[in-house]
């Protein structure tokens, strides 16, 4: 069982690798080992969010996803191999009474699962949404953490873990993803509360998980400032020394300093004389460098700048023929993406999978040629 999560698990290496250029997992201590916890995440950027998490995760992790895609009974075997359970949302259209009943039936998995100490990830804003913001959070988490407590007489030492995934952009190959796990909490703290008045429990602790989630994702407060928030994020981002190598990396520092600046720019443009002089100049600066063809990671200047060209030296011919061979699966990739899908929440995640099929394809039809060519030498030259 569960061995398509497995294969992905393999298989999805090298296209993260190429997809993110970097990713940060940090904060992992704030995920109790040995006991069953439930990660409250925000939820940007649709299917890729889950993947990513679950990738990173050391433990098995199971995801609730849009219950709809699991109707046909092919795709519900399909997706439960990858680690995936079915959630339903009012929103979804169908019968209120049918949903309720078919949560049920999950909440029950859930459960079974959290007695074997396992790891459920749940998207507590119920819907993905490309933006920099946290929309309110929903009430099924608290149930979901509150049935699986009351199910076990309040025996089970089920954690809640708020976690956020924050992204450098939202479209196309080499983007940075920031991963946090906050600190978590502990579901039996609310019985006194949930046993007197179980409303008011479940509205505490989605409370709660929302402040914790607030505090830590990039926020931009006003829809109309996107724009600007993305060209002031990118200046910021450039005054944050990366590291030439490496591709994971487990701390926090580009989060927090996002954060932070994120404040700042909120703050600014709440006070409407600041926010016009910020907003022109931060407009005729990109003005500027659009002008002399420049950008601003250049006009910062860029830390280590002899090691960096010594590297690109070296490195640069081993480069190309690396891109000779691999360019290809995510040049369809890109191709076809855009001609299949219409909203932009599903984007990434379109890309992702295609590049993940495209790839496999053409490991296989490679593999078959250099066999034909090279006999059983054909393994290390692949």
């Amino acid at each position: 069982m569960y061995l398509l999560a497995r294969f992905l698990k393999v298989a999805l290496f090298p296209i993260l690798r190429i997809y993110f250029r970097r990713m940060y997992f940090s904060n992992r201590g704030n995920v109790p080992s040995g006991k069953p916890v439930l990660l409250a995440c925000n939820h940007p950027n649709s299917f890729l969010d889950g993947v990513a998490i679950s990738y990173l995760m050391s433990r098995r992790t199971f995801v609730l996803v849009r219950g709809d895609v699991f109707k046909k009974k092919w795709a519900n075997r399909l997706l439960r191999s990858m680690c995936l359970l079915p959630i339903f949302r009012e929103s979804d259209g169908q019968n209120p009474r049918e949903n309720r009943a078919k949560n049920d039936q999950t909440f029950d998995e859930c459960y079974a699962l959290f007695k074997k100490n396992s790891v459920v990830l749940i998207f507590s804003e119920a819907i993905a949404k490309i933006e920099r913001r946290l929309r309110p959070i929903k009430k099924g988490t608290a149930r979901l953490a509150f049935d699986a407590a009351v199910k076990s007489n309040w025996t089970m030492d089920l954690h809640i873990v708020p976690s956020t995934l924050n992204y450098s952009h939202f479209r196309g190959f080499r983007k940075e993803l920031m991963i946090d796990f906050c600190r978590s909490i502990r579901v039996a703290d609310y019985r006194d509360l949930y046993e007197q008045n179980p409303n008011q429990a479940i509205i505490n602790l989605t409370a709660d998980i929302e402040e914790v989630l607030k505090n830590n994702t990039v926020i931009c407060e006003n829809p109309e400032t996107d724009d600007l928030f993305e060209m002031f994020s990118k200046m910021v981002r450039n005054e944050i020394r990366k590291p030439l190598l490496g591709f994971l990396f487990f701390h926090n520092r580009p989060l927090k300093s996002e954060v932070l600046s994120a404040a700042e720019f909120n703050a600014v443009m709440r006070n409407e004389a600041e926010s016009q002089t910020f907003k022109t100049n931060i407009q005729d600066y990109y003005n500027t460098l659009s002008k002399y063809e420049l950008n601003d990671k250049a006009v910062k200047g860029i830390y280590g700048i002899w090691w960096k060209v010594l590297f690109l030296i070296a490195f640069t011919l081993p480069a190309i023929a690396g891109m000779l061979f691999v360019w290809l699966p995510y040049w369809l990739a890109s191709g076809y993406t855009p001609k299949l899908v219409r909203r932009k929440e599903f984007y990434d995640s379109v890309l992702l999978g295609l590049s993940l099929v495209f790839d496999l394809l053409y490991t296989i039809i490679l593999a078959v040629i250099l066999y034909l060519l090279f006999g059983m030498d054909f393994w290390w030259i692949l």
